[in-house]
């Protein structure tokens, strides 16, 4: 049986979803499938429903729902056949994604992780409807890579959906062939190969953009010199550490240890609470080291 892949073997099993079989992938699961549960058991999501509200295993303070509807803007009510075939092709896509236990090495993320692929799939989805085809359907359309192409222009950073395209489209492959689960494979290769190679002029344009906001990198010569004098720091403080040690203890334990009239400044107030805690403190070292030279006297507190 496979778990989905959101779980990381914290939860308990009370708020676990359900389990799948591992020779029904190319099945669609049943609608009664439980996709996650509340922690006192309660079922929040199943298989038909068109939001998936998996917040009970999310890291994200506003919790994590799948919406497979919403980027129509109409009510349930009103969509069309063609739709409600779509969210049928998003949901299949999304759920392999989360159960399927081999690709990307078996690595498990959290539900906001996949978040990624499901926009992906909600932005074909538009483009699909608008040319009233399916996602099985979408590659008969020869306007659906200009289109995409085009929203790549969006902002100097949208280059990065072609790669999300590019691997959502891997991946698909990828259960298909292991599993024939005959997932729709979107967009033709060659179109594929298109978009890509807009992506990487852009990505280049924005790489070597000089205005682009960026992390700024350090150069290796401070760097290296950072380096080098935290590494003297180090050393110098294991020379010492012993008497700093003493040395911190002793502070800890009389934070008057400083204390002696030379402290007391000329154009301080007279009579002031902390000339006489000073004063005090150093009549009493007084009467216990009366040849002690001022210098050597650590006062009493």
């Amino acid at each position: 049986m496979w778990v989905a892949r959101f779980l990381d073997g914290t939860e308990i099993l009370e708020a676990q979803p359900d389990q799948f079989s591992d020779d029904g992938l190319a099945k669609t699961p049943p609608d009664s499938f439980v996709i996650s549960r509340n922690l006192s058991g309660e079922t929040l999501s199943i298989y038909s429903d068109n939001v998936w509200d998996l917040s009970p295993y999310s890291l994200m303070s506003k919790g994590t729902k799948y919406n497979f509807t919403s980027q129509f803007g109409k009510p349930e009510g009103k969509l069309s056949k063609t739709a409600h075939t779509i969210i049928g092709e998003m949901k299949r896509i999304m759920f392999a994604v989360l159960y399927e236990p081999t690709h990307s090495g078996g690595q498990r993320n959290k539900p906001q992780t996949y978040r990624k692929i499901l926009e992906v799939l909600r932005g074909l989805s538009i483009i699909a409807l608008n040319e009233n085809k399916t996602l099985a359907q979408l590659h008969e359309s020869p306007l659906v890579g200009p289109k995409i192409t085009a929203s790549l222009y969006a902002s100097k950073t949208a280059f990065r959906k072609a790669e999300a395209l590019r691997d959502l489209i891997a991946l698909i492959e990828y259960i298909n062939e292991h599993f024939k689960t005959e997932l729709p494979t979107l967009i033709p290769n060659e179109q594929l190969k298109k978009i890509l190679s807009v992506r990487s002029q852009l990505r280049s344009s924005y790489v070597n953009d000089p205005s682009a906001q960026r992390t700024p990198l350090i150069p290796s010569r401070i760097y290296s010199a950072l380096i080098t004098l935290s590494t003297e720091v180090v050393t110098d403080f294991n020379e010492h550490k012993e008497q700093l040690d003493g040395f911190m203890k002793r502070i800890k334990a009389d934070p008057l240890f400083f204390a002696t009239p030379s402290m007391l400044k000329d154009n301080q107030r007279p009579g002031s609470t902390t000339n006489a805690k000073l004063q005090n403190a150093f009549n009493e070292y007084r009467k216990h080291y009366p040849s002690a030279r001022r210098t050597d006297m650590p006062l009493l507190s």
